[in-house]
């Protein structure tokens, strides 16, 4: 779950933030695939520590979902797999509750908390999650989803460091004018 859904919405949300439109355009892309091995590395490494799994053999099952994201053959949209991102940042979800697992298990989760970062800034019309993430990070900021959304405290350390990646993507110059 953690491996696959992990990478898929680092895919569809930096794919997303950066205006691509499909699945294996974004995975793909080489701005959204550094990021993307990453978090394979993190939440491998994690998932590994915790249920004793050769991390060799993770990463094998890693190469078959980054397979699967790249293949072109299969048309599939990033509005179609980033919709619903209020829950898709819930604290047990597929970005936050994998950075946490990394967190626990001593690996530094920077890949996830930039897909995290990608994810709280997620706009699209027509979507009822997105519209009520847009507002609510419109009225009272990024700090406020991250508190009552991803369940993450001020003083969290992946409280920080997503925050820190929204800094990053704002210096790298993927957010748009307003956003944050």
């Amino acid at each position: 779950f953690y491996t696959y859904n992990a990478a898929n919405g680092t895919v569809s949300y930096l794919g997303a933030l950066l205006g691509l439109t499909y699945i294996a355009q974004a995975a793909r892309d080489p701005r959204v695939s550094d990021v993307l091995e990453r978090v394979y590395i993190e939440t491998g490494t994690a998932l590994a520590r915790k249920y004793g799994i050769p991390l060799a053999e993770q990463m094998e099952f890693a190469a078959t979902s980054r397979a699967k994201l790249r293949d072109e053959i299969i048309v599939d949209t990033l509005e179609r797999n980033a919709r619903d991102p209020l829950r898709k940042l819930g604290p047990d979800d597929r970005l936050v509750g994998p950075a946490r697992l990394a967190l626990e298990y001593g690996v530094q989760p920077e890949g996830l908390a930039t897909a995290i970062a990608a994810a709280l800034l997620y706009e699209s019309p027509g979507d009822p999650s997105a519209e009520s993430l847009s507002r609510m990070r419109a009225e009272k900021g990024a700090g406020y989803v991250l508190q009552n959304v991803c369940m993450l405290m001020e003083g969290d350390a992946l409280y920080a460091l997503v925050t820190e990646k929204l800094g990053e993507l704002r210096a790298k110059g993927w957010l748009r004018a307003g956003r944050i």
